[in-house]
């Protein structure tokens, strides 16, 4: 499965006519919980990855009753996720056999490992089992054995290990897979059960192999109703900007052999095998994003939000921004003008920017209070602190002739509205009377290139933009 690289276009910016379509969830107060069970002493099994891509249940490696000896065995299956564009098999091991990467414990010289399995296995698919050992780091040993066809009752399997002559390892890594590992591909419905690992022909077993599966982790994952989290450092906060909790994602390293790094990502869509796609309804064609956030940064990176407007399925429009470093809470905007009308909105946070490189490792980003402003504006929320009374902004800026002029009459209080150039030349005076969001767009394009002022006057207070027109 491939990791997902995000690539936005910039759209030109505006802010809200007034209607209330609200993001679902945006302040993250509303969470899921579910539990994961994983056998102890595993460095790693699928249901990682199935995390990793959002998907909270139905998880391919699992506890099951049906054993061969004690009370537990692990089963592992093979199945399609995203729509059943890719297919994931499950897999259980102590670390990676192929770099040596984890395992646990073992400085005996075993002549071979030998465990129980059952399950269906079609033609053309092929379980894997297999046994690995280490010496300082070093993979010194791999064995294995191919497992397939339908086995109704458990049966003894054995891998001979072939150790180098006198060398006595130091760690050692097993692993099982529902499918052909070696080629990442697999049937989906072929599936194992295992039971009893032991080795043979040594005087004890490894402290840590859980062989028997009779030991299990449980561990809770927090994940934000509405939404989709991908990526297994997401979590609940209660470093929260307003309310009960936030959202806290991290980037993480999701393969040490490869030291492959991804963001964590959230999303009101779904990841397919072409990137993000899906969201929810929207039918503005300005408005805002905004929101609070913190980021700690380990690296120069910056975390980002994406927004994607579509009709039909076909592209409006979209718009992105960085979020760079901020020790405390920090408010930002994403305005928007789009250049037609929608029926959805994707959204897509990402706790790095760009492609994720190793340096990037450990970046964390808090967020909350991610909403419309539309949605503050007509709901009465005291979430959003504007920057400055009136919220004045003029945009796009530097512009062609083209702008736009926005500012919240909080107050209701009568206001003129003056746009000059250089010399104080009037070009535009109005009065704006009633309370809420004012919106207007100007046409300069006939006037000479330079920097004009746009003033708001309310009784004996002044709010000033410049705006340059090239």
């Amino acid at each position: 499965m491939k990791k997902p690289l995000l690539i936005f276009l910039l759209a030109a910016a505006s802010v809200p006519a007034i209607a209330q379509i609200t993001i679902p969830n945006g302040n993250f107060e509303n969470w899921n919980m579910f539990q994961l069970q994983q056998p102890q002493y595993f460095w790693r099994t699928s249901n990682s990855d199935l995390i990793e891509n959002g998907i909270y249940s139905n998880f391919n490696t699992t506890q099951t009753t049906d054993a061969q000896l004690n009370t537990f065995a692990v089963r592992l299956e093979t199945i399609t996720i995203n729509n059943g564009q890719d297919t994931i098999f499950g897999y259980v091991t102590h670390g990676d056999p192929g770099n040596g990467q984890g395992g646990i414990p073992y400085a005996e010289r075993p002549t071979a490992l030998t465990g129980y399995w059952k399950g269906s296995v079609p033609a053309g698919d092929t379980a894997l089992v297999l046994v690995s050992f280490k010496l300082g780091g070093s993979v010194i040993s791999m064995d294995a054995i191919q497992l397939y066809g339908t086995v109704s009752s458990y049966t003894m399997f054995t891998i001979p290990v072939n150790l180098p002559p006198v060398v006595t390892p130091d760690s050692v890594i097993i692993a099982a897979a529902s499918s052909n590992a070696f080629v990442s591909q697999g049937i989906p419905g072929s599936f194992i059960q295992l039971d009893n690992f032991v080795f043979t022909g040594a005087p004890t077993q490894p402290a840590m192999l859980n062989g028997d599966f009779e030991l299990w982790n449980t561990t809770n994952y927090y994940r934000p109703q509405a939404w989709t989290a991908y990526g297994d450092s997401l979590f609940r906060t209660t470093d929260n900007y307003a309310g009960n909790y936030a959202i806290q994602m991290e980037t993480y390293t999701y393969d040490p052999q490869s030291l492959s790094v991804s963001s964590s990502y959230l999303s009101n869509g779904t990841l397919g095998q072409n990137g993000f796609n899906g969201g929810q309804p929207y039918t503005l064609t300005t408005d805002t994003i905004c929101g609070w956030y913190k980021y700690t940064a380990v690296s120069t990176d910056s975390a980002v939000v994406f927004a994607q407007f579509t009709n039909n399925g076909n592209i409006v429009g979209g718009l992105g921004i960085a979020l760079p470093p901020a020790a405390t809470y920090t408010y930002f905007e994403m305005p928007f003008l789009l250049p037609g009308t929608p029926d959805t909105a994707l959204i897509v946070v990402a706790s790095s920017g760009g492609t994720a490189m190793p340096a990037d490792v450990g970046n964390t980003l808090i967020l909350d209070e991610l909403q419309f402003k539309s949605q503050a504006l007509t709901t009465g929320l005291n979430t959003i602190n504007w920057k400055n009374a009136m919220n004045m902004q003029v945009w796009p800026n530097p512009s062609d002739g083209i702008f736009n002029l926005s500012f919240d009459n909080a107050s209701g209080e009568s206001a003129r509205l003056l746009i000059t150039d250089a010399l104080g030349r009037v070009l535009r005076d109005e009065q704006v009377n009633g309370k809420g969001l004012f919106t207007e767009q100007f046409d300069f394009s006939g006037e000479e290139k330079g920097i004009y002022l746009v003033r708001i006057l309310q009784g004996s207070k002044t709010y000033s933009r410049k705006i340059i027109i090239r």
